[in-house]
């Protein structure tokens, strides 16, 4: 009774209030397989709550450990996005793609390494 009592309630949550979210679970998405709500329905389908517990606990530790691996992704992007320039300062001044010439970028400026041969800053 309890068992199809948590299962109706999980398949309410995945048709009603998941899609909603906007977002899927961690777990889903780091390990591209079923997400929490999907993996804890077929633990309790198959042992119910009491003797799949521990199935479902170390189900939340792992999308809990992929939630923190996807958000160590994300910063990493996110550094390398804010840190171009300095990606461009380590090139050779022969690469022409870093930056618009320092004649252009300067114009009418007195600033410093205007008068650059290159193209790099």
């Amino acid at each position: 009774m309890l068992k199809s009592f948590l299962v109706l309630l999980i398949e309410i949550y995945q048709k009603y209030i998941s899609p909603y979210k906007g977002y899927r679970c961690a777990h889903g998405v780091f390990y591209k397989g079923d997400s929490c709500s999907c993996a804890v329905r077929k633990v309790i389908q198959r042992r119910g709550l009491i003797r799949g517990y521990s199935d479902i606990r170390n189900q939340f530790a792992r999308c809990s450990y992929a939630y923190e691996r996807l958000e160590e992704e994300k910063d990493k992007k996110r550094r390398k996005k804010d840190n171009w320039m300095a990606d461009c300062l380590e090139l050779p001044c022969s690469v022409n793609y870093c930056m618009p010439s320092p004649k252009k970028w300067c114009k009418g400026s007195d600033v410093d390494g205007c008068d650059l041969p290159c193209d790099c800053l």
